[in-house]
């Protein structure tokens, strides 16, 4: 029987001003959980991706680097790319940047009606033939048939399949995951994601709760309304 890698491949660590994983809790609870492979996808930045490959790779975990994006239509996902992207931009400007950066293009949580930062369905259509993944199930999306809809675009369009906790706390990690063969390098990932085997899973909806806490704190050690710091996802 082919031994096949369990990957979560939508994790945020403490880099992102909404979460609170280290890297050490990330690595305890991926490996509790059985995950083989994680991504790292931090808001706008990749402050935290070297300590959590070497940190990975230190514990026998395969730690994929990457960056989730906000974009001015949505957020998507680099993973691999070799250097950060910048925020703010158009969809079709991000992807180009992520291309130019050699990474692979993913769009998370698509579709998913209570997000914001969910590409909604007009703009994937404009977008689908430049992509190479969509995340068809996120712990986070609060209906389920937000998920499945993605799943079932992904089949239409045979689009990559990823999916991931989107954990932004230690307890959400592994809560939902694909099981892809093993791999060696960026090609060969993303080639697993074609024949990706998707294990559902549900995030219970207050996860959101410490999530815009956290984002509060942030904003406050910045200056709140006034400070020099404070910024704007």
């Amino acid at each position: 029987m082919e031994h096949l890698w369990k990957a979560d491949l939508h994790l945020h660590t403490s880099c992102s001003r909404d979460a609170f994983n280290s890297p050490e809790k990330i690595i305890t609870y991926a490996k509790k959980r059985g995950l083989d492979v994680i991504a790292i996808t931090d808001h706008n930045t990749m402050e935290c991706v070297d300590k959590m490959v070497e940190y990975g790779r230190n514990n026998g975990i395969v730690v994929i680097p990457g960056i989730e994006v906000k974009t001015r239509q949505g957020e998507l996902i680099a993973y691999y790319p070799e250097n950060p992207i910048e925020k703010g931009l158009s969809l079709e400007e991000t992807i180009l940047a992520i291309r130019e950066a050699k990474g692979i293009i993913a769009v998370p949580h698509p579709l998913d009606r209570l997000r914001r930062s969910a590409v909604k369905m007009k703009n994937l259509e404009k977008i689908i033939h430049l992509i190479d993944i969509i995340e068809v199930w996120n712990a986070r999306t609060t209906f389920i048939a937000d998920n499945v809809l993605a799943l079932k675009i992904a089949g239409e369009y045979k689009k990559g399949m990823s999916a991931g906790s989107d954990a932004h706390f230690p307890y959400e990690i592994g809560r939902c995951y694909v099981l892809i063969r093993p791999f060696n390098n960026k090609n060969g990932f993303f080639n697993s994601l074609k024949n990706a085997r998707v294990v559902p899973g549900q995030s219970p909806l207050w996860v959101h709760i410490p999530s815009t806490v956290a984002k509060r704190v942030d904003f406050v050690k910045k200056g709140g309304f006034y400070g020099r710091g404070a910024q704007k996802d």
